[in-house]
């Protein structure tokens, strides 16, 4: 499917066929009125697919799915939750920022960096968790997220950068590490 196909267009679902092998940059960019997708195993993902789509709500990802573009879901601000894969190894830049809805993340374990700014603004998130393999966030990865109540993060090492929460409250979230490595997030 080629640059920007649909983008600003008036559909309202997608179910991409099987045999779709790549949906390039920015194709359904702006599609206010697309409340789904279904994207089948082994299909490629442009940049910015679903950028200000913002009646999206609900998301089908390939389970296969290693990396997770920049600006994928960038101003998708009715995407209440996403499911990521177990084959996932990098969210990048604005992939989620501004995803408003949001209210709960699981980066799964197989997760390793977590780029720039991935879920900045994503202000209704409560509860995020962080799997064991991410060992590198980027800066203001979840800058913004003024709800947070709970964060889980598994990494034995921290990998947080001074600004990772900035404007964020986490003086009143709760970080939930595991034992072995509370001295090191102190």
């Amino acid at each position: 499917i080629g640059q920007n196909a649909f983008s600003e267009t008036a559909i309202t679902a997608i179910d991409i066929p099987s045999g779709v092998i790549n949906i390039e940059d920015y194709d359904f960019q702006g599609c206010r009125h697309l409340t789904s997708v279904l994207i089948p195993e082994g299909t490629a993902l442009g940049y910015g697919l679903f950028r200000d789509c913002t009646g999206l709500t609900s998301v089908q990802l390939p389970a296969g799915l290693e990396t997770l573009n920049g600006f994928m879901f960038d101003g998708c601000i009715s995407l209440k939750d996403i499911a990521l894969g177990d084959h996932l190894k990098s969210i990048g830049d604005y992939a989620f920022g501004g995803c408003k809805s949001l209210e709960s993340v699981v980066i799964p374990n197989s997760v390793t960096e977590l780029q720039v700014r991935c879920f900045e603004g994503c202000t209704n998130m409560e509860t995020l968790t962080i799997g064991s393999g991410v060992n590198w966030i980027g800066d203001r990865a979840f800058a913004d997220c003024k709800n947070l109540l709970d964060v889980y993060c598994y990494a034995t090492t921290v990998p947080v950068s001074s600004n990772t929460f900035e404007g964020s409250y986490i003086n009143y979230t709760v970080l939930h590490v595991p034992a072995s490595a509370i001295e090191d997030y102190r």
